[in-house]
């Protein structure tokens, strides 16, 4: 998001994922990158997060059934100034042990 009071980065919606999903529903997931070393106020970003997307009108509040977060220690992989030298030396390392690498992205 290019407002950097946004807290989300990048949102996505999902329809007709998995049999749980009611008909004509969807999944609307916003992503939030974390620095490692800051706390989190889970309850405070869910509310932070959920006022955003009605902000930018992509939800009404009226619509909303669950808002849930789940945090992964690692994510998708920054692209850096020496990404190329890095993902050589990954794969490098990768193909003495697998014949092959999956990539995201």
């Amino acid at each position: 998001m290019p407002d950097r009071s946004v807290p989300f980065h990048r949102y996505a919606w999902i329809s007709n994922y998995g049999d749980d999903l009611p008909p004509n529903k969807s999944t609307l997931i916003a992503e939030i990158t974390v620095p490692s070393y800051e706390r989190v106020d889970v309850d405070a970003l869910k509310h932070e997060t959920v006022r955003w997307l009605m902000e930018l009108g992509m939800v009404r509040e009226k619509d909303i059934a669950v808002v849930a977060a789940w945090f992964h220690k690692y994510g998708y992989p920054i692209c850096t100034l020496s990404h190329s030298k890095d993902t050589q030396i990954i794969e490098r390392a990768q193909e003495k042990r697998c014949n092959h690498i999956w990539k995201m992205g």
